[in-house]
């Protein structure tokens, strides 16, 4: 069985093979703008962003383009099983081997994803008899000022009641080519910033507290990550993955912080 994937082909020769993807990828380029996570699977944001980003606007340092891999095998059982990858792929004039670094971090993403596909083709035994869907998808909050935001949305129906739904972030430094972190961006250390968050945090989930588990002081203990965060023009916005503060039916949540609010905090 063959699949093609823009000017790649997979090749599936059978539901007990593992598939085999070749040809150079073509990455059609976005005419999309920046939107907030797709949250029609899971948890909705408790504060939205209000402005989008356009994906490739005039002052961008970089282009995002749509990198899609598709793939899809019969299982042993009679039901399907469906790769369907969109992927973030940077293109520049500049910015050599910053460029091939990010694209090389989106690239083990994805990675991660087609070998979840051909695990469970080779192991079709373990699958629970339904039809399977593993997917990604991803937004571009900023993408200006030498710094590039995607978040990442792994989607994953492996049967059950819900989707499986995981987010990350990569927020991208072009000059240096790193990842940002949360203490790249603030002057003040962990210790002072990591309560500071929580308690804005905790804060808005008191505005509604019927939307999550539990808005006691110690909520976010355990599931606080400070890597859980994308930039927009306006600030930072911290999310939390499905069912870590909330019901699977409220959404991803999400927090923004304007850099007004971190105005004591911020290095720039």
């Amino acid at each position: 069985e063959k699949v093609t994937e823009n000017t790649n082909v997979v090749t599936q020769s059978g539901p007990d093979e593992t598939p085999e993807i070749t040809g150079d990828t073509e990455s059609a380029p976005s005419d999309e703008t920046t939107s907030e996570p797709d949250t029609t699977e899971g948890p909705s944001s408790d504060e939205e962003p209000e402005e989008t980003i356009p994906m490739s606007p005039e002052d961008a340092n970089v282009t995002i383009e749509h990198n899609r891999q598709e793939a899809s095998a019969e299982l042993p059982d009679g039901n399907s099983i469906t790769l369907d990858v969109d992927a973030p792929k940077m293109t520049s004039d500049s910015y050599g081997e910053n460029v091939s670094k990010f694209n090389s971090l989106i690239s083990t993403e994805v990675e991660e994803v087609k070998n979840k596909y051909a695990q469970i083709i080779a192991n079709p035994e373990e699958n629970g008899g339904e039809d399977i869907t593993i997917s990604m998808t991803f937004d571009v909050f900023k993408n200006d000022s030498g710094i590039v935001s995607v978040l990442l949305k792994e989607n994953d129906y492996l049967g059950g009641a819900h989707e499986e739904i995981v987010y990350k972030a990569i927020n991208y430094e072009l000059n240096g080519g790193n990842v940002l972190t949360l203490g790249d961006i603030l002057v003040v250390d962990k210790e002072t910033y990591v309560p500071f968050i929580k308690s804005f945090v905790l804060n808005k989930m008191r505005e509604k507290p019927e939307n999550y588990f539990s808005t006691d002081d110690n909520a976010l203990d355990d599931a606080f990550d400070e890597s859980q965060f994308y930039i927009t023009n306006k600030g930072i916005v911290v999310y939390f993955q499905v069912y870590d503060i909330a019901p699977y039916s409220e959404g991803l949540p999400t927090f923004e912080m304007t850099y007004t609010d971190l105005a004591e905090l911020m290095a720039y």
